[in-house]
């Protein structure tokens, strides 16, 4: 039996409702009298078991529970077939296939502002187009999904500031004054690109100031903080603070190539603006500066460390190992390679500080035969008969030791040679052999025949004494005479 491919690839909305079927599996079975039942063997998270569930009978892969596609993009199922026979109910054959499901995107989650209020102070004397303040937003969305555009929809009195669609930046569009209005308040709306289009908003309090020429200094020279690499994007890992309580102006101004992070730029809270990735950068080295509107600026260093978590699965760059041991090798000896160093099996797993565990699947190949778990090494514990085991294979499974623990997409395959040893000497059939030569007589006439046998070489070959070497031993002048053949 199998399937009618090897690999399925499905692509389905994150909205789609639970119970929906997105797949049904067939297989090519040529014994008409079996009954195929279908069952998921594995999957690449452990999370995909919450997901989805297969019919047994028939084979339709169903959604079981609400897809999310911020949480999972990609979905892969190994499936397992079963053929059974109908009156006995016992195992007749099995195959299997791999289904990959792509979780497409939707918009269902409008933008978030970093903050539901912002307050700024603005320095009377500002020309137009001083940047005094830049609103941000995030959308978990992807694609145009999370494309943000903002708008002033209300408290802009006499237009006298504007804002940046894409970016967010609030600057000056007309001649301040103090003395006319110290203060607006303004309600700012952040869509996305969306269909339908998602938005929100946010209030940003706008305080007119007198000049003031002291310059910004900070209340450190630099910070350290340390977060997971699975925080959340919009989450607030530090606020670097001014002594002086002037406004002034945040940025980043270097250590930040891939722009992970995002500074408010009115009061130093410092965000997460990508999702973190221990793998790709574990640390980072961030210059912010502050700078108040009459020009003068100061830098600041924040030192940022990233904390792994077990979010990759081990895996494997090879599948198959070979491996040979002879039959008289003792217990606990390593399995070797051709080359003679032992054999050792390895996977590899893409996070740090999590050690791999090994286990052998099949438990009669557990039988004579143990891996060590940490190391991969593969030693023999039961004395093996190559006439029985001419060659054995097994799988080997590897997970980590994380929290929670991930496994291997597929396990590795070994194959183990048991190689005979010549530790049988060559007996002949009789102690003695007799013969009687009848003169006169000529040259290379046969005068008998000697046969021995040896227990080394399979009794099930008709040529078992092929290999065998005959010569005469002790040479004098008569026996010179005589010669044997060396093979027959």
């Amino acid at each position: 039996m199998s399937f009618g491919q090897e690999k399925s690839v499905v692509n389905v909305f994150e909205n789609i409702t639970a119970g929906s079927v997105v797949i049904k599996l067939n297989v090519n079975n040529d014994y008409l009298n079996d009954q195929t039942s279908f069952a998921i063997y594995s999957t690449q998270s452990p999370g995909t078991l919450t997901k989805f569930e297969v019919e047994s009978w028939s084979g339709r892969v169903r959604i079981k529970n609400r897809l999310d596609y911020e949480q999972g993009k990609q979905h892969v199922l190994l499936v397992e077939a079963r053929s059974v026979r109908k009156h006995s109910r016992s195992l007749h054959q099995r195959t299997f296939t791999k289904v990959i499901i792509n979780v497409i995107d939707v918009n269902d989650q409008p933008p978030q502002f970093i903050t539901p209020y912002f307050e700024t102070n603005v320095v009377e004397s500002s020309s137009i187009g001083t940047s005094i303040l830049q609103v941000q937003a995030f959308d978990t969305d992807y694609g145009n999904n999370a494309k943000i555009n903002y708008t002033i929809i209300s408290g802009n009195i006499d237009q006298t500031f504007d804002i940046e669609p894409d970016l967010g930046y609030i600057f000056v569009a007309k001649q301040l004054n103090f003395r006319q209005l110290s203060e607006y308040y303004l309600l700012i709306k952040a869509n996305d690109q969306g269909q339908p289009s998602l938005s929100n908003t946010a209030n940003v309090h706008i305080l007119i100031t007198l000049p003031d020429n002291s310059p910004p200094k900070f209340e450190q020279t630099n910070y350290v903080v340390e977060i997971r690499e699975d925080e959340k994007v919009g989450t607030v890992i530090i606020s670097v603070k001014m002594i002086n309580k002037q406004a002034s102006y945040f940025t980043i101004i270097a250590g930040d190539p891939d722009k992970t992070f995002t500074i408010n730029v009115n009061n130093g809270e410092l965000y997460i603006r990508r999702p973190l990735d221990y793998e790709h950068c574990s640390s980072y080295q961030l210059t912010i500066e502050a700078s108040n509107l009459m020009g003068a600026n100061v830098t600041t260093k924040v030192f940022i460390n990233i904390i792994d978590i077990n979010d990759n699965a081990p895996y494997w760059n090879q599948t198959v190992f070979d491996g040979q041991i002879f039959e008289t090798t003792p217990i606990n000896t390593f399995v070797q390679t051709e080359s003679g160093s032992p054999l050792v099996i390895r996977a590899y797993d893409n996070d740090s500080f999590y050690n791999l565990v090994y286990q052998i699947v099949e438990h009669e190949a557990r039988e004579y035969f143990r891996i060590e778990p940490r190391t991969g090494a593969i030693s023999l514990i039961k004395m093996l008969d190559c006439d029985k085991h001419q060659q054995l294979q097994f799988s080997v499974s590897v997970i980590d030791d994380g929290t929670p623990k991930l496994k291997a997409s597929n396990d590795a395959t070994v194959r183990i040679k048991c190689l005979p040893v010549n530790d049988c000497p060559p007996v002949f059939v009789v102690d003695k052999f007799h013969a009687t030569l009848f003169l006169p007589t000529f040259p290379n006439v046969i005068i008998t025949k000697v046969s021995a046998i040896d227990c080394d070489f399979n009794p099930d070959k008709n040529d078992q004494n092929s290999d065998l070497k005959y010569h005469l031993k002790q040479i004098n002048d008569e026996q010179a005479k005589f010669w044997i053949n060396s093979t027959t």
